[in-house]
């Protein structure tokens, strides 16, 4: 696997990135579902309170005000933030890694909303295993949602070498 993704842009600017490995984007995995855990728990603390408060309403009503409630923004996580944070989520952002794509153009709605749909076989359909083998085996360090998308996930940790200058 490739370490490093050159990517030439439309102004034939090339731009060398570290590619984020399988172990920081399944940390990164991990703190996003601690994140959409603690959601989940807090909206339904708050949920049952009120309707402990409140028993006005059927008996189905509740468990389907909870599932959209709760649910929707855990199903749409990921897609939501990587669209409107830049290619980043809470999890990404906090070990330095984001989305990109491999033309060099900024990743558009369409691009994460491949990710996020192919997000069902990579990670929820097998356990994360056809993410795993696909990042490590792919020249771009690739799950199948990336390959399908035509992006990757880079490191934004910045590594200095500091040299003597050759004269």
């Amino acid at each position: 696997m490739a370490q490093h993704v050159s990517i030439d842009t439309a102004q034939n600017v090339k731009l060398n990135y570290d590619l984020a490995g399988v172990g920081p984007r399944i940390v990164a995995y991990l703190l996003d579902g601690l994140i959409k855990a603690a959601y989940i728990v807090i909206m339904a603390v708050i949920f049952f309170a009120v309707l402990d408060i409140s028993n006005t309403l059927s008996d189905s009503e509740p468990v389907i005000i909870l599932g959209i409630i709760c649910f929707l923004p855990v199903m749409l996580y990921s897609f939501l933030f990587e669209a409107f944070y830049n290619g980043q989520t809470p999890g990404k952002i906090a070990l330095k890694i984001k989305v990109i794509r491999l033309d060099g153009a900024a990743p558009t709605i369409g691009n994460y909303f491949l990710r996020w749909l192919l997000r069902i076989i990579d990670m929820q359909l097998f356990y994360g295993l056809p993410a795993i083998i696909s990042i490590a085996a792919s020249t771009n360090a690739q799950r199948l949602g990336d390959m399908a998308a035509g992006t990757t996930v880079i490191s934004l940790s910045v590594k200095v070498q500091i040299g003597r200058a050759h004269v």
